[in-house]
């Protein structure tokens, strides 16, 4: 069943339910209260007629006294009969006489009244068929009647009072006289002295005693009960077929704005967003309407903000793959990281973090719109870069931990509050989600404050945590291609740089010696008796020792400073802008950091061991102004040291510049031609005579 049906069938059943039952009540009450009032109006038409009757009687008695004192005077009784019969309102019969057999005078009908001297008087009647009124006997033995009979013209009086039909009935229950025609016979039966009223077909009897055992009966005719009845029951219908048809229309009102919600929730599934709804009106339908056509339109709106949001994660995802697919820089890459995912969330800042290979803590790797959120490390007094050890802090609590943090730090108390280190950008809300790379954490995402002033979401954290998975890949294969590079230029044992680099190195630094006319100084080192190492305690001993001697000639030049392994147990130093002086101070501090501590021992019963080196010096433009000028004037200057008994520091000899490299110098020749780097001798190969 449709709820438009369901709704008529209850509109009906509220409005008939209240009519049947009052139509009930009305129709049980009406016929009692009907009998009531016909009742009390035959009571009241009784009293009525009653009364009339006994003013008739005494009206006659007054005539038939005023009859009875005129009687003295010659003829009065006659005359004083004619007045009464003149002066009365009744139809009043006079008899006068009537004593001894004589016949009476008779004064005011055509015809006597029968039997009238057996009448009996009004007051005291037995067989009453006339008001009668008798007076004392006269002078000569006459009587005075005045009589009223009980014709119609009586009975109309009485009606007129009673205002009901009225009935003489005689105390024998014989009908005297009456105005009910057709009824004489029926309510001549229906009497019973001992009963008051009665009911019969409709004819309601009432009868009221009179002198002598008579009755004066009023009827009322049939009640009019059936006949309001039958109007309810009809009004009742009329109601019934109303009820049905406004409660059929109402439901139509009513469910016709569903319907047509219905209809337009329909097409907008089916997508077409553009559906409106008429609201016109003030009620709950057009309220309802409204409402509806406003959610409409966020709707849209929310739809549209979506499409574009996809279409900029498209545009972020394109551009990150094409920015990872096409280089190996890593300060790029991580820019368009942390532009990706900022726009990505609509985020107003962003910072990502990386893990410090040496010290395990986080370093700020690159960062959008921190100005005024975090310390300027350029400008801000006493300032340094940030880090965070781990656990501290935000960032540090997810490097930590590994797991992602969404929240405010506005909101002291609140579950999802935060608590960020002084050192971290400012912010009200904020996400940061761990970037991973073969199981471990490499660095942090952190993202503060959406433009659109709302809290980042569960949404927006998934879409960070998904972007950033793709993006700790990226950024572990950056730092793997660097790695295979830093290796493929780096030696494996000591961790200087390899021969590759040195050439490499030592040709930009002769480059911009030659630009700039700036000295420019290299240092070959050799440790003594090496091979003598290696045979009596081992290669391990002897790569411990090497490794040994690489860092203590680190420490001992500055991070502008190219050392690099050769070959073997050779090293060699790239010096820019020292000159011929300063190399030799540089060198022998070498010397002096080498052999000022013993080598301890990595194994049981090898005892610590003195190690020296041997150092040649080369300074451009006086030894050479090429990398492989120079290398070959410092191995010459290095043997020179050699040969001098070991642990010395020896400069090339100047004459080792050729002719074509000091016009290069001079600015005599148009350009510079470097020659091809020399090939490394293997370990011990130069110097074993010498050893």
């Amino acid at each position: 069943m449709s709820l438009r049906a369901r709704l008529a069938i209850t509109f009906v059943l509220v409005a008939l339910v209240p009519l049947g039952t009052a139509a009930l009540i009305l129709g049980h009450a009406v016929p009692g209260a009907d009998q009531d009032r016909r009742k009390a109006r035959a009571e009241g038409g009784i009293r009525a007629a009653a009364l009339a009757l006994r003013d008739i009687c005494q009206e006659t008695t007054l005539l038939s006294a005023q009859v009875t004192g005129r009687a003295g005077v010659q003829g009065g009784a006659v005359a004083a009969a004619a007045d009464a019969v003149k002066s009365s309102r009744l139809p009043v019969t006079v008899q006068i006489g009537g004593v001894g057999g004589a016949a009476p005078t008779v004064v005011g009908a055509a015809s006597p009244v029968a039997d009238l001297g057996t009448v009996q008087d009004c007051n005291d009647a037995t067989d009453l068929r006339a008001v009668v009124a008798r007076q004392p006997a006269l002078p000569d033995g006459s009587v005075v009647t005045v009589a009223v009979p009980f014709d119609a013209a009586l009975l109309a009086q009485l009606k007129a009072s009673a205002g009901l039909d009225v009935t003489l009935v005689g105390a024998d229950g014989s009908v005297l006289s009456t105005l009910t025609g057709g009824n004489r016979s029926r309510a001549a039966t229906e009497i019973d002295a001992g009963k008051g009223a009665h009911r019969s077909g409709g004819l309601v009897v009432d009868a009221q005693a009179l002198p002598g055992g008579a009755h004066l009966v009023v009827s009322t005719g049939a009640g009019s009960s059936s006949a309001l009845l039958g109007a309810l029951f009809v009004l009742v219908l009329v109601s019934a077929g109303v009820a049905a048809v406004l409660g059929t229309q109402l439901a139509r009102l009513v469910t016709k704005p569903l319907a047509d919600l219905s209809a337009a929730a329909g097409r907008i599934s089916a997508g077409d967003l553009d559906t409106r709804i008429a609201a016109d009106g003030k009620d709950e339908v057009a309220t309802l309407g409204a409402a509806f056509n406003d959610m409409t339109s966020e709707l849209r709106s929310h739809i549209s903000a979506l499409e574009g949001s996809r279409d900029e994660l498209r545009r972020n995802l394109t551009r990150l793959g094409e920015t990872l697919s096409s280089t190996h820089d890593l300060d790029r890459i991580l820019s368009v990281i942390v532009e990706t995912a900022a726009a990505s969330v609509r985020a107003d800042a962003a910072l990502l973090m990386l893990v410090s290979a040496g010290r395990g803590d986080l370093y700020a790797a690159v960062g959008r719109n921190l100005a005024g959120r975090v310390d300027d490390p350029a400008t801000g007094e006493g300032a340094r870069p940030l880090r965070l050890p781990a656990g501290e802090g935000v960032l540090g609590h997810v490097f930590a931990t590994g797991e992602a943090v969404r929240g405010r730090t506005d909101e002291p108390g609140h579950p999802q509050t935060v608590l960020p280190s002084p050192k971290e950008p400012r912010a009200q809300t904020l996400i940061a989600v761990p970037l991973r790379a073969s199981g471990k954490v490499i660095g942090v995402l952190g993202l503060y404050d959406r433009e659109d002033g709302k809290d980042f979401d569960e949404t927006d954290l998934g879409t960070i945590h998904t972007f950033a998975a793709q993006a700790g890949v990226a950024i572990d294969n950056v730092l793997l291609h660097q790695e295979a590079q830093r290796l493929s230029i780096t030696d494996g044992l000591t961790g200087l740089w390899n021969y590759r680099y040195l050439t490499m190195a030592l040709a930009r630094e002769v480059e911009r010696a030659v630009r700039f006319q700036r000295p420019l100084a290299v240092l070959m080192l050799d440790l003594d008796r090496f091979k003598n190492i290696n045979d009596r305690y081992g290669h391990q001993r002897g790569d411990a020792v090497l490794v040994e001697v690489a860092t203590r000639v680190k420490g001992e030049i500055r991070e502008v400073d190219v050392l690099a392994r050769y070959g073997g147990e050779e090293l060699v130093c790239v010096l820019p802008e020292t000159d011929a002086g300063g190399a030799v101070v540089i060198a022998e501090r070498i010397a002096e950091a080498v052999r000022e501590a013993h080598f301890e021992g990595s194994m049981v019963h090898e005892e610590p061991l003195s190690v020296t080196v041997s150092i040649g010096v080369a300074v451009y433009p006086e030894h050479g102004a090429s990398g492989a000028a120079l290398l070959r004037a410092a191995d010459e200057a290095l043997y020179e040291a050699k040969r001098a008994g070991r642990d010395a520091v020896r400069v090339a000899r100047p004459e080792r510049l050729d002719p074509d490299a000091r016009r290069r110098h001079t600015g005599d020749a148009p350009q510079r031609i470097d020659l091809p780097p020399a090939r490394p001798p293997a370990s011990g190969e130069r110097f074993r005579a010498a050893d």
